[in-house]
């Protein structure tokens, strides 16, 4: 599949039952946008995620599959992918290990341009699953007071939360 192709179909499938079938059949080929798109994609298929408690290793390819091409995200699929992740542990059994968020958190505390929706996800994302992060949430601080007037009400509700 060509990487338009395969966000189109992640984008169009209607069950978690598609989206497990793409991550098996072509998890090699995820990049960046597509693993936020997965995430999103199952974050509203709020039929299917009580399955996911049968299973809570159900994401570990794509989980993998993020680690290995961290490197290569955008600051949007990086907020994206952490909102996406929390949102789906929140709504699930499914314990994502601290490493993992480590490894998130190392990324983004690099990222010097974040637009204020961006930063007020992956804040979210953070302080949803209790990952304590001082020095992403310090080196966001310094963003966010520059940045304030870019603020939509709901990014600042987010990061007030956060």
């Amino acid at each position: 599949l060509n990487n338009n192709k395969l966000n189109q179909d992640i984008i169009d499938s209607e069950s978690l039952k598609d989206l497990l079938h793409f991550q098996h059949q072509s998890i090699a080929e995820f990049q960046p946008f597509h693993i936020s798109s997965f995430l999103n994609k199952v974050t509203r298929l709020r039929k299917d995620l009580q399955s996911i408690n049968n299973n809570p290793r159900i994401f570990d390819p794509l989980l993998s599959r993020t680690i290995t091409t961290i490197k290569e995200f955008d600051a949007p699929s990086l907020a994206r992918t952490a909102h996406g992740i929390a949102k789906i542990s929140s709504q699930t059994k499914i314990s994502v290990d601290p490493s993992f968020w480590k490894v998130l958190e190392e990324e983004a505390v690099k990222v010097e341009l974040w637009e204020a929706r961006h930063m007020s996800r992956i804040l979210w994302a953070f302080a949803k699953v209790n990952y304590n992060s001082p020095e992403l949430f310090s080196s966001m601080a310094l963003k966010i007071m520059s940045n304030l007037d870019e603020f939509n009400s709901q990014d600042l509700a987010n990061t007030v939360w956060a």
